[in-house]
């Protein structure tokens, strides 16, 4: 059951505590993703899912993995909104797997539009393959630098409320922008290169929205995170 948050208890969000929290959550991931993919995916093609749900769907493989994650978004803005409005907090479990799918799966639009990038590839059907173990490379990557942002310069302590906030506002617009991007009639350099910085974005600031709930969380029950 939800709980609710007191008023004069919120959090400070302090950024080497974020920064633990995020490891442990990108550690979990990880994991998962791993998991997953064995048992689904073609080691030589990572994206091999979505591929063929564009296929099925006629539309690319990136518009086919909006799709997929348009889901996890209902469910965390709904999420948000009972926060907003009646101050009820979830339990860990319940944003790990909102905003923890949404956090890898803009990390395959990120790879996505890297893969096109590289090689000059894009007509719809035309998105090269990348090696699963190479997608992993790189998020792992992409989730090293995040942490090491959020400990080095996140400096003094944050409220709560305001950050939870503005981190809501940038990971929707990121998302809206990541929609736009990929419905056009044709991916191209422009459009491949901004959805590596929205989709950056939309990892990001899930990140900290995840930690934050983690934190506030453990200010109010002392349950702990949910992968501990």
């Amino acid at each position: 059951m939800p709980s609710v948050i007191k008023s004069n208890n919120y959090p400070e969000l302090e950024g080497i505590a974020m920064a633990t929290e995020m490891i442990a959550l990108f550690g979990n991931q990880i994991h998962i993703f791993s998991q997953k993919q064995q048992s689904y995916a073609d080691p030589d093609d990572c994206f091999e899912n979505f591929r063929l749900a564009g296929k099925l769907s006629k539309q690319s493989p990136e518009c086919a993995l909006y799709g997929m994650v348009l889901k996890h978004a209902v469910a965390w803005e709904r999420a948000y909104l009972l926060l907003a409005n009646e101050e009820k907090l979830y339990p860990p479990e319940f944003y790990l797997d909102k905003l923890g799918d949404i956090l890898v799966y803009a990390d395959f639009w990120r790879c996505m539009a890297h893969a096109r990038l590289d090689q000059k590839a894009y007509e719809p059907d035309e998105l090269p393959k990348v090696k699963r173990a190479d997608q992993a490379l790189s998020a792992a990557s992409r989730y090293k630098s995040i942490t090491e942002w959020m400990g080095q310069e996140w400096g003094i302590s944050r409220d709560f409320w305001p950050t939870v906030k503005a981190q809501y506002a940038e990971l929707s617009d990121a998302f809206d922008q990541c929609r736009y991007h990929i419905f056009q009639d044709k991916p191209d350099i422009s459009n491949s290169r901004q959805l590596v910085i929205e989709a950056e974005r939309c990892q990001q600031s899930s990140a900290i929205l995840y930690a934050a709930m983690i934190l506030a969380w453990n200010a109010n029950n002392g349950q702990g995170s949910a992968y501990r």
